[in-house]
């Protein structure tokens, strides 16, 4: 397991400044800025990342699709609405977020909150802040945004500050499954709504309770791929 974490700062590059200029364009809120995300994120794909070394991990790539990053705005809001959380608690994880696609896009729907994203692959982590560099100071979108390349098991990592999180653990072991959910009924503060590709190993009396089942969130491998939301008590 990859235990130290590496966050690297984004700077602003001559080559990103005409897709910098159209990422001003987008919209903070609506289907404009998230539809800007397909120029911000061309020539680059998680799918052909290289994950050399990497043979111990699950590095199985999807991504979360644009409608569905819609249904996944509107359940967080639904569900842990932000007003309702302190400032430093609004803020999104997305853990495995392969080149951050849906880290941006959340940081676009959503002008309160501070969107991390944390992924074991540096290659992925790499074309993510190429990502970032090509948003460039858009609706002051970038501050906000940080991926970190490492394990989002690591001790130095605290889920505290955290009101939303989605988690794609369709292909995680029952180590890892269990390991994660411990994690986070052990650092997540009351209130806060995760979203997960698929059940999690719950323990009687977890501070995790199941709130709705069944949500459809397309994603690049199906349209009809479902999640399960969970609150913490």
């Amino acid at each position: 397991m990859i235990s130290a974490t590496k966050q690297v700062r984004v700077r602003t590059t001559r080559s990103a400044r005409p897709l910098r200029r159209a990422a001003k364009t987008a919209r903070v809120h609506g289907r404009r800025g998230l539809h800007d995300l397909l120029e911000i994120y061309q020539g680059l794909s998680g799918f052909n990342a290289s994950t050399l070394g990497l043979t111990e991990y699950k590095t199985t790539y999807g991504e979360v699709a644009e409608q569905g990053m819609k249904v996944l705005s509107e359940k967080f809001s639904q569900h842990a609405p932000i007003m309702n959380f302190p400032e430093d608690q609004r803020t999104f994880y997305d853990l495995g977020c392969g080149i951050g696609r849906l880290v941006l896009g959340m940081a676009i729907l959503h002008g309160e909150i501070r969107a991390r994203g944390i992924e074991i692959v540096p290659d992925r982590v790499r074309q993510a802040h190429h990502a970032i560099e090509r948003l460039g100071k858009a609706r002051q979108i970038t501050p906000r945004i940080q991926i970190t390349q490492g394990s989002f098991l690591d001790a130095a990592i605290n889920y505290g500050d955290a009101c939303w999180i989605f988690i794609s653990n369709l292909c995680y072991d029952e180590g890892i499954q269990n390991d994660i959910y411990v994690k986070l009924e052990a650092e997540c503060k009351k209130g806060c709504v995760l979203i997960c590709s698929r059940e999690l190993p719950l323990r009687v009396g977890s501070r995790l309770e199941k709130i709705e089942e069944g949500v459809n969130v397309c994603m690049t491998w199906s349209n009809t791929s479902t999640c399960i939301i969970y609150r913490v008590k």
